[in-house]
């Protein structure tokens, strides 16, 4: 399997014709990038169903951690807010201390 840059693409189309973008244009570029010579084709990577479900997970998982740090940080600004007093002895957000305290 390959894929063809999308630069050369607009390229080749921007040389054949000045008409606006269309699949059957696209379609017909494509089918000619092969007989213009230069670079044939990129080679296209196509990982193995647990590589790639293992990515998909990494991904998620960093998305989540950077979404509850970010909760942890407009809490944080919120006791900065509310309360300055209480942003000094609170412990970290991770303790049921911290949970108990804020829920009174």
């Amino acid at each position: 399997m390959a894929r063809v840059k999308g630069k050369r693409v607009k390229a080749l189309r921007r040389c054949l014709s000045e008409h606006a973008k269309t699949d059957m244009a696209d379609a017909q570029i494509l089918a000619a990038i092969p007989s213009f010579g230069g670079p044939r084709l990129d080679p296209v990577h196509i990982p193995d169903p647990r590589s790639h479900a293992l990515q998909r997970l990494t991904k998620q998982r960093s998305r989540f951690q950077n979404e509850i740090a970010d909760a942890r940080r407009r809490l944080l600004d919120l006791i900065s807010w509310a309360s300055p007093r209480l942003e000094a002895v609170l412990p970290a957000l991770r303790t049921r201390l911290s949970l108990a305290l804020l829920q009174k």
